[in-house]
């Protein structure tokens, strides 16, 4: 039985990925971006990802509890953070490409 792998959303890029069986947290359903063009990416913008993926995902980097989250005023609503997280992926999404073109 083979699984099916991810494509790099890097157009030409050939590396892939193992498919995760856990609900995608972008809208378009899975994206990935190889290793090779996230490193191209600013640290400040991946770090801010991970900070937003990790506060869809359950804990917010600071040992909290999605409860605790949920309880939070600053961080309850979680679906303001499902569409940060969705932004914010498009934006790394689009740096990717445009940094693997030459643009920027």
């Amino acid at each position: 039985m083979s699984v099916e792998r991810l494509h790099c959303c890097v157009p030409f890029c050939k590396r892939t990925c193992k498919h995760m069986e856990c609900d995608p947290l972008n809208a378009d359903g899975w994206e990935v971006i190889c290793a090779k063009h996230w490193r191209a990416i600013p640290p400040k913008r991946r770090r801010a990802y991970a900070r937003v993926h990790k506060i869809w995902w359950g804990k917010d980097g600071r040992g909290m509890t999605l409860g605790e989250i949920m309880a939070h005023p600053k961080w309850g609503r979680r679906g303001v953070h499902r569409a940060a997280a969705e932004r914010l992926w498009k934006r790394l999404k689009r740096e990717a490409i445009e940094r693997a073109g030459g643009i920027a």
